[in-house]
Order: C-alpha cells, then sequence, then structure tokens
C-alpha cells in the first residue's frame, strides 16, 4: 500500500504510467501524477524535534510559497484547526531534548502531519488530493 501511495504521489519512480480520477465532492477530477498535484500523508513523519508545531507549520507554508507573514497567518489557522493550539508553542521533540515538558503525543504528531500536509493549500501548487498512508 505504501509503496502504491509513493507512486501515486509521483515519490517513487513508477514502472508504470500512474493516471486516473479522483472522485470528491463535486464528482470527478483528473489528476495525475505528471502534474504534480498530490500531497502524501507519510505514515511516519519525521519532524525538527527543535521546532515547535507553530514554527513546522510555518516552514511548511513557506515551503509552499507563502511569504513570511502569510506562513505565520496560516499556522495559526491550521492549528486552530486541527486543535494544536495547547501545544503551539511547546517543541515536538521536548522530552528527547533532555527538556522538562512532555513534548507531544502520538495523535498531536499526526495531526500536525495533516496540518503540514495543507500548509499553503490556497497557493498556485494546491494538490488536488491528499493522499493518507495510515493517518
Amino acid at each position: 500500500k505504501s509503496v502504491l501511495l509513493h507512486a501515486l504521489a509521483g515519490l517513487a519512480p513508477a514502472r508504470a504510467s500512474v493516471s486516473g480520477a479522483v472522485w470528491g465532492g463535486q464528482g470527478a477530477e483528473r489528476v495525475g501524477v505528471a502534474e504534480g498535484n498530490m500531497a502524501l500523508l507519510e505514515q511516519d513523519v519525521p519532524f525538527f524535534s527543535e521546532l515547535s508545531p507553530r514554527e513546522t507549520i510555518q516552514f511548511s507554508a513557506e515551503l509552499e510559497g507563502l511569504s513570511s507573514a502569510a506562513a505565520r497567518k496560516e499556522a495559526s489557522t491550521l492549528l486552530r484547526r486541527v486543535g494544536l493550539e495547547h501545544v503551539a508553542d511547546r517543541k515536538v521533540g521536548e522530552r528527547y531534548l533532555g527538556g522538562t515538558g512532555q513534548g507531544m503525543s502520538g495523535g498531536e504528531q499526526r495531526r500536525l502531519a495533516l496540518a503540514c500536509a495543507v500548509a499553503g493549500e490556497d497557493t498556485a501548487r494546491r494538490a488536488k488530493a491528499l493522499l493518507a498512508d495510515e493517518p
């Protein structure tokens, strides 16, 4: 399953052509690997332990082309949407960095990964489909 998702998202060399239609709220929309319009939410997402969720989402948004100011606003919005405001400024890997805090739970990390995957979704490079590997 993971190999198929990687191939569909254009992250692994496919031995055959991969294309098709995705059915959603408005019917079918043609998507293809060549257009680069699929995003993948990995099963295990490595985060920078020393960054906070706010900084992590902001970084993801900036990678998608948002300005620093727009990325900060996007991070605040997404933290609210995924219910991570209470850990917004805690270091993601605090418990591994020798801090006194507990870091983030597995569920909180999954929600952070989702927020990063959709950060900057209003940019021109917006994905038409989000593929989730064991969300």
